[in-house]
């Protein structure tokens, strides 16, 4: 589960959804959609207060899950439109994250120097807190919306679109610079791999495909500069971990 920039004062951002659901869903104690979307508020979208102070996560275990939620098989089928109510209240201090960080223990956890009370916040605090409530619940909203377009995208993808975002996902977690290519990505992955253009469904030959061990090595040779043996080693399973990730999304957008 991963996020970015988590304190009261700057915006926060969240990735991968669609993998922290799946994580979360997994669990068979999570299989209710209420269950599972007060966990998902605990351990995604307030991991790192959940993760420091017990009170936080005890108060956000006992929050009502609305019915929208509740009724669908799976958090996965959330849209925008089913959480936005939440989020976008009329009031400020009744959307969701409201709920949330103006209760006692979450203001004593983010100010521990000021009265863990809104009312006796100074001005300039309240203004911090409202602003940080709006980019929260904003930002929870943005997760939604990418929710829904990884799931169109993983419907649609097809094996040598799907190997180069696995490429790319390669780049970003290694570091390891490109080499000074002679010829498109494209045609280099239509080279090493076969079923190129059908699209990824996770059928057992298509998973072969993509966790073949020699062809991983072959292409990783011809994009990055690769210096060492432990290198490529250290790459091919960067690779085969990010092709996973993405078996098993396809594997259960499609159930």
């Amino acid at each position: 589960m991963a996020y970015i920039n988590n304190t009261m004062e700057t915006q926060t951002t969240y990735q991968n959804l669609i993998d922290a659901i799946i994580d979360i869903e997994e669990d068979a104690q999570y299989r209710d959609p209420g269950k599972a979307f007060v966990q998902l508020l605990s351990e995604y979208f307030f991991a790192t207060e959940t993760s420091q102070n017990k009170a936080i996560a005890g108060f956000i275990c006992q929050l009502p899950v609305p019915d929208q939620i509740t009724k669908l098989p799976t958090l996965l089928k959330i849209t925008p439109e089913d959480i936005k109510p939440f989020l976008e209240t009329e009031s400020i201090n009744e959307s969701l994250c409201a709920r949330i960080m103006l209760q006692p223990a979450y203001l004593s956890f983010a100010y521990p120097h000021h009265s863990p009370s809104f009312s006796k916040m100074p001005p300039e605090i309240k203004g911090e807190i409202i602003q940080s409530i709006k980019q929260r619940n904003q930002s929870i909203l943005t997760a939604f919306e990418k929710l829904q377009q990884d799931i169109k995208a993983t419907k649609e993808r097809n094996i040598k679109a799907l190997i180069a975002l696995i490429l790319k996902n390669v780049h970003l977690k290694t570091g390891m610079p490109f080499t000074k290519l002679s010829e498109p990505v494209s045609q280099l992955i239509e080279k090493n791999f076969n079923f190129c253009n059908e699209i990824f469904i996770a059928s057992n030959k298509q998973i072969s495909e993509i966790n073949d061990d020699a062809k991983i090595k072959n292409i990783l040779k011809s994009l990055f500069i690769i210096k060492k043996f432990d290198e490529l080693t250290e790459m091919s399973q960067v690779f085969k971990s990010e092709a996973r990730r993405f078996i098993r999304r396809t594997q259960r957008i499609l159930q």
